[in-house]
């Protein structure tokens, strides 16, 4: 078993940028802080939902699912995986 952060391990993209895109709020006011270390991952995925719905935007799982189809996959990332395959 292995587990992969996603953003910029698996994919060339940042998650978080790709879902304040789509919904038009630009980039999260909290990132910042939490590259940081001033706030944790779980603060920060609190604070950036509670701006999300200050702002009246919603995000809807469908919309995760759509986002998910358009990243790219990182080529080392496809690489590592069939390495796994075959050993497994």
């Amino acid at each position: 078993m292995a587990f992969f952060d996603m953003d910029g391990t698996l994919i060339k993209e940042n998650s978080w940028d790709l879902i304040y895109k789509s919904i038009g709020l630009g980039t999260s006011p909290y990132l910042k802080d939490y590259l940081e270390g001033k706030i944790s991952y779980k603060r920060l995925v609190e604070l950036d939902i509670e701006y999300w719905k200050i702002n009246s935007k919603e995000v809807k799982r469908s919309t995760i699912e759509q986002l998910a189809k358009k990243v790219s996959i990182r080529e080392d990332a496809r690489i590592t995986a069939n390495i796994l395959k075959n050993t497994a």
